[in-house]
C-alpha cells in the first residue's frame, strides 16, 4: 500500500502486469479463474501531485493486461478516508473497463448507500466486513452491528442487477 513516488507506483503496476502474464502462461487467467485485486494507493492514489490521475492510468494498464489475459480486476477498498476517491476511480475506470469490480466494507456506516449506487446492471461488488480502524461515527465497532450491516448490504446487492461477490475473511 501507499506508493511514495510515481516511480514506485509504476514499479508496482509493472509487477501487477507481470503477475497477470504469469497467470496467463500458467493457464490460470482464462474465464476469470484468477481475479486480480488492486489497492489504489499502491499504484499512486496518495501521491501529492496527480495521485488520482496516476492511479487511474496505472489501473487502466492493469485492466488492459487482465482483459488481454482473459481475467478481471477488482479495485480494493482501503481505509475510510479513501472511499470517495476509490469510488470515483471505479466510476472512471468502468467507462473503459465495465467489468472492473469494487470492494465495499460493511463495517462502514455509509456502505448501504454505496451498495445502492453500485447495483447497476453488470456491476461487480465484493462485500467484506472490513479490517481498518475507523472512528465510531464512521464505522460500527461491535461485531453484531457489523454482521447486521453485512446482511443489510448483501440484501441490497442481491436485490440489485449487479454481481455480488462475498468475502468473509476480512
Amino acid at each position: 500500500e501507499a506508493a511514495l513516488d510515481p516511480e514506485q507506483a509504476a514499479a508496482v503496476t509493472a509487477e501487477y502486469v507481470t503477475l497477470i502474464g504469469r497467470l496467463q502462461e500458467a493457464g490460470l487467467s482464462a474465464g476469470s479463474r484468477a481475479e486480480v485485486s488492486v489497492k489504489p494507493t499502491a499504484v499512486g492514489l496518495d501521491l501529492p501531485e496527480h495521485g488520482h490521475k496516476t492511479a487511474c492510468e496505472n489501473i487502466a494498464r492493469i485492466c488492459t493486461a487482465a482483459r488481454n489475459a482473459g481475467t478481471t480486476v477488482t479495485i480494493d477498498m482501503e481505509d475510510h478516508t479513501k472511499v470517495d476517491e476509490t469510488l470515483r476511480l471505479v466510476a472512471e475506470i468502468r467507462k473503459d473497463f465495465p467489468d472492473v469490480g469494487c470492494v465495499l466494507q460493511a463495517y462502514l456506516r455509509r456502505t448501504p448507500g454505496d451498495c445502492e449506487v453500485l447495483t447497476a446492471p453488470g456491476s461487480r461488488v465484493r462485500l467484506c466486513k472490513g479490517a481498518y480502524r475507523a472512528p465510531d461515527g464512521v464505522a460500527f465497532a461491535a461485531k453484531s452491528e457489523v454482521d447486521r450491516s453485512y446482511a443489510r448490504c448483501l440484501r441490497i446487492l442481491l436485490d440489485g442487477q449487479g454481481y455480488p461477490m462475498l468475502a468473509t475473511h476480512d
